[in-house]
């Protein structure tokens, strides 16, 4: 199962320099993304990317099976992409990390 969300270049993005850049958006116009936030560090381990979105705008497919929105049997990956610089954050989520995985929520933490 895949899904993406684009957030184009707009005056919500907020250079946070040296620790990143944050989108705030509270209406969601980009696809119901209401927050980005991209913070660095030196130890990669401790950066962050963060995004929530919410409402009819936001493109997921629909959850799993109706209880849960992904069949974790391993891992759940999540990327963030730069289209324009080809950059890409990415995580893997295990089950022992995921705190939601509702109809309508996931929420997971690296353990």
């Amino acid at each position: 199962m895949a899904g993406s969300l684009r957030v184009g270049p707009n005056a919500a993005w907020q250079d946070k320099s040296p620790k990143g850049w944050s989108y705030k958006d509270k209406l969601g116009i980009e696809n119901g993304v209401t927050l980005v936030q991209l913070k660095t560090n030196a130890n990669p381990a401790k950066s962050k990317v963060q995004v929530k979105s919410r409402g009819s705008a936001t493109n997921w497919p629909l959850p799993f099976d109706g209880t849960k929105y992904f069949d974790q049997d391993s891992t759940v990956t999540v990327q963030l992409i730069n289209s324009n610089t080809a950059t890409c954050w990415a995580s893997d989520f295990v089950p022992a990390g995921t705190k939601k995985n509702g109809p309508d929520q996931f929420l997971a933490k690296k353990p």
